[in-house]
């Protein structure tokens, strides 16, 4: 199309002349008796008609300027409705065409991308990567331009895999660190950590702050277990001092019941002057004695009872 040339034959700048200066200088001397007009109840009704004397006058200014436009800008809109024909004469031919160009171009991309993934599957199994760093490995929109090569594609896709399988390393030396430390950690302390408490962490925390917050947790668990310790001990140590007190109560009872059975009755001699009078029964004495104790407790309290007393009863 280059040698179509469009040419203006005939350009004429719009220019209007009318009588400037006269206008100004009388609009002048008119309005000059205007200014500084006050309103008052005697003046207010000549001060409407003034007001509107003076809009007739602006809008004849204005319906002046828009006539005289309209005229000077009629070639100009036959100009610009000319240009519009023929811009439209290459709609018509360049809209087939470019469906066309679009159409071939989304076929071209198909196929690329195509190419292109076949090239990622084989760039994953050079540098095996695993699930999750494979599935980075991706279509980007700047390889499937007609600029690239699939040669050049091949190359970027190797650098962000070696880039990736960097990660993936790194990630499961991190993983191995955690496990032997978290392993460590438990036999020296002998506590129980769960190794995928800390191994999930690495996907959001650097490897260097999971290791401090495994230490942190050991630490913690060995008080809450040296605490837990010191209670049982405590109550183990109550018990045994609870059961040697029951058996050193038991014993005493059980001696002292033991002697008082054994002792034999003594007969005091009988004086001739003892049949002289009847012998009297000793008084009795009764007492409520509350005791409070446990089942041991009370078993050995009912044998020291037995041994003591004739006769007693529970109420």
């Amino acid at each position: 199309m280059n040698e179509l040339k469009i040419i203006a034959n005939n350009t004429t700048p719009a220019k209007v002349d009318f009588n400037y200066k006269e206008i100004e200088e009388q609009l002048n001397k008119v309005l000059e008796k205007y200014k500084g007009l006050v309103f008052t109840d005697e003046t207010v009704k000549d001060c409407k008609k003034t007001i509107a004397d003076l809009r007739k006058g602006q809008k004849s200014l204005d319906d002046f300027r828009k006539e005289t436009k309209k005229i000077l800008t009629e070639s100009v809109t036959v100009f610009e409705n000319d240009c519009k024909v023929l811009y439209k004469k290459f709609d018509e031919v360049i809209d087939p065409l470019k469906e066309q160009a679009d159409h071939f171009e989304t076929l071209r991309k198909e196929e690329k991308k195509k190419s292109v993934e076949i090239l990622i599957n084989e760039v994953r199994e050079t540098y095996q990567l695993d699930e999750k760093y494979r599935d980075k490995l991706v279509i980007e929109d700047g390889f499937l331009n007609s600029s690239i090569s699939i040669t050049k594609v091949k190359e970027q896709l190797s650098v962000m895999a070696d880039k990736l399988r960097a990660e993936q390393r790194k990630e499961e030396e991190d993983i191995l660190t955690i496990i032997f430390t978290v392993e460590t950690v438990n036999k020296e302390a002998e506590i129980n950590l769960l190794v995928t408490n800390y191994t999930r962490l690495l996907q959001y925390e650097d490897a260097t702050k999971v290791m401090a917050k495994i230490y942190e947790d050991a630490s913690q668990l060995v008080k809450v277990k040296e605490a837990e310790k010191l209670r049982l001990e405590k109550i183990e140590a109550e018990r045994i001092a609870k059961e040697e007190e029951e058996q050193r109560l038991a014993a005493s009872v059980e001696e002292y019941a033991e002697g008082e059975l054994s002792k034999e009755p003594t007969q005091e001699a009988i004086s001739e002057d003892a049949f002289n009078e009847l012998p009297t029964e000793v008084a009795l004495i009764t007492k409520t004695i509350k005791v409070n104790g446990d089942a041991n407790q009370m078993g050995n309290l009912e044998l020291f009872l037995n041994a003591v007393f004739d006769k007693w009863e529970e109420i």
